[in-house]
């Protein structure tokens, strides 16, 4: 029994369709590339570089200084701030410590997103943190 002429077109159709779908999975357009944001600060911190490898923080007196592994376990921003002041934080996720020394009694206030207080580093103290929830670093010359 032979087969109407409109479902062999139709099914022709379908086995082109198909096979052009197939081809374009197996050869198919490279991959998106990874897209990474560098972490910054407004206003800008007053040092910002980044390194490789691993090694201590260097925070001189005077200053409140932090790190962020951004991506994580590849890249290590050093952000250090001198000024009292609101900083904003932008792209800051993952771990990394918050070494406060200042001096004086100066406090280094980490808050979310809402500006309410997370945890408060007091002078001559680090802290490991999760830099997921804050939002921002507060320089205040109060102490915790």
């Amino acid at each position: 029994m032979r087969m109407p002429i409109r479902v062999m077109i139709a099914t022709r159709t379908t086995i082109v369709v198909i096979g052009l779908l197939l081809g374009l999975l197996v050869t198919g357009a490279p991959p998106a590339p990874a897209v990474t944001y560098t972490p910054n600060t407004s206003p800008p911190a007053a040092v910002r570089y980044e390194y490789y490898g691993s090694g201590g923080l260097q925070c001189q007196s005077g200053y409140a200084c932090t790190t962020l592994e951004y991506p994580a376990g590849v890249i290590r921003w050093v952000f250090k701030f001198y000024y009292y002041g609101t900083y904003s934080l932008s792209h800051w996720s993952g771990t990394g410590w918050a070494a406060n020394s200042q001096t004086g009694g100066a406090a280094m206030r980490l808050l979310d997103r809402n500006g309410y207080q997370i945890t408060c580093v007091p002078a001559g103290d680090w802290r490991y943190v999760n830099w997921d929830p804050v939002w921002f670093i507060r320089l205040t010359s109060s102490p915790c």
